[in-house]
């Protein structure tokens, strides 16, 4: 069960002075709908996600896809959803299911393909035969005539079969369990490449190690012509840490953030050597799709944790 507290959402004007005007942005329908739980906005797009609101199913989540002319005094309005003009994206295809929070996590970016490319987060999606196991989904819209339209829905075990390589095969390489891990309760997007949160799945602190209930994991995916591939699955082994540091609850994959080629993922329950549960974040390029292998080397090398390494010493440039 996915759940949260009601937010209202405003937006900063700019003014003359020092003064900020707000203006508020309000649904006007779906009463405990969580409306602005999450948002993101490019230019004049911008997405709203309403986690709590009810249509088909209990909870089944919703996103609000607004649109604003040019001019300053022009109002936000919504934005054509495949097809209709209510702005509303329930999802697609498959039913939806109570609890599915569609809109946990949404991020949106330009100046791909001429268009403008979304990724909407659904972490309490179920897998077949519909038992609520919260191992989540993510659709891909792109925009590029003025109508958002669905390319791909994401999951971690390809349940619509339209992904070229099967993911799992890179989750069992991985060593990580996707069942239960909310896969899409963050969400990032840059360029030709997609992070997608998987905080609470399973992994393994390294080889031949006992899978870590809720330690979590991330999803990369790639453009590849025109389909959104995975191309590696993340966790904490991969990060320059000592296996004995990686422990239950760390929950990797908590918050996800890229630009350009570079990806930065947080753990809010991760222990620093001097004290517990303060929480991290991991920095790296993304070496994949554009970048060799020689180009970045490995990506445990790569990243940065702050005061925290193999041999427990504390980096002197972390404040």
């Amino acid at each position: 069960m996915i759940r949260a507290t009601a937010i209202l959402l405003f937006l900063a004007l700019p003014t003359l002075g020092q003064a900020q005007v707000f203006e508020q942005l309000l649904p006007g329908q779906w009463q405990y709908g969580r409306y602005g739980v999450s948002l993101d906005r490019y230019g004049n797009r911008m997405l709203i996600g309403a986690i709590g609101a009810t249509d088909a199913a209990l909870e089944q989540g919703v996103v609000k896809m607004l649109i604003r002319g040019t001019a300053p005094a022009v109002p936000w309005g919504p934005a054509q959803v495949s097809g209709t003009s209510s702005g509303d994206f329930w999802g697609d295809g498959l039913a939806p299911g109570p609890l599915d929070a569609l809109g946990r996590a949404v991020a949106i970016d330009g100046n791909l393909l001429g268009g403008l490319t979304a990724v909407l987060g659904m972490p309490g999606a179920d897998t077949p035969p519909w038992v609520q196991d919260n191992t989540g989904a993510a659709y891909v819209l792109t925009d590029s005539s003025g109508q958002w339209r669905v390319i791909h829905r994401l999951d971690p075990l390809d349940i619509d079969g339209d992904e070229p390589t099967p993911p799992e095969d890179l989750f069992d390489a991985a060593d990580v369990d996707p069942i239960g891990g909310q896969f899409g309760r963050s969400v990032a997007i840059s360029g030709n490449l997609i992070a997608i949160g998987l905080p609470y799945a399973s992994a393994s602190p390294g080889t031949g190690m006992d899978r870590l209930p809720e330690a979590g994991a991330v999803a990369i995916y790639h453009l590849d012509g025109s389909t959104w591939q995975l191309d590696a699955v993340l966790s904490r082994a991969d990060t320059d840490t000592c296996a004995n540091d990686i422990h239950p609850l760390d929950y990797f994959g908590y918050a996800v953030a890229l630009s350009g080629n570079y990806l930065a993922v947080g753990a809010p329950m991760a222990d620093d050597p001097r004290m517990t549960d303060t929480g991290a974040c991991w920095l790296t390029p993304a070496c994949l799709g554009v970048m060799s292998e020689s180009d970045c080397g490995n990506i445990g090398g790569a990243i940065w944790l702050p005061g925290q390494s193999c041999t427990n010493t504390v980096d002197p440039t972390v404040a």
